[in-house]
């Protein structure tokens, strides 16, 4: 990727397609640090698996920003912000990010959880 270029990825909101979400994070952190590839996937895994635990969503949205020195990940569907109600999961989100926030749509039926890190 160059420097403040963006990846989308619609993938179905089924834990099967985590690993998908987390290949393409490879991918776009491949001059990264292999902790801050693990820490940063461990992250996006938490965020998509609240969506997915809670089936409401038909699919999940990802969009990856890279910019130098970091990475920011927006994560879109139905109940992307159920990790809020996990604390081991708000802990992780909490903890290995730079800076987080959660938006949601008006009429309750999406939410937009994005994340920063910064990287070495």
């Amino acid at each position: 990727m160059t420097p403040d270029s963006r990846v989308r990825l619609t993938v179905p909101a089924e834990a099967s397609y985590l690993s998908v979400c987390r290949a393409v994070l490879s991918g776009v952190l491949v001059d990264a640090a292999d902790g801050e590839v693990e820490e940063s996937k461990l992250v996006l895994s938490e965020v998509c698996a609240a969506a997915v635990a809670h089936q409401r969503a038909e699919a999940l949205e990802v969009v990856f920003r890279a910019a130098p020195g970091e990475i920011e990940i927006a994560v879109t569907g139905a109940r992307v912000d159920a990790f809020l109600a996990d604390p081991v999961a708000y802990e992780v989100v909490d903890r290995l990010t730079s800076g987080w926030h959660v938006e949601r749509e008006p009429a309750g039926e999406s939410a937009s959880v994005t994340f920063s890190r910064c990287l070495r």
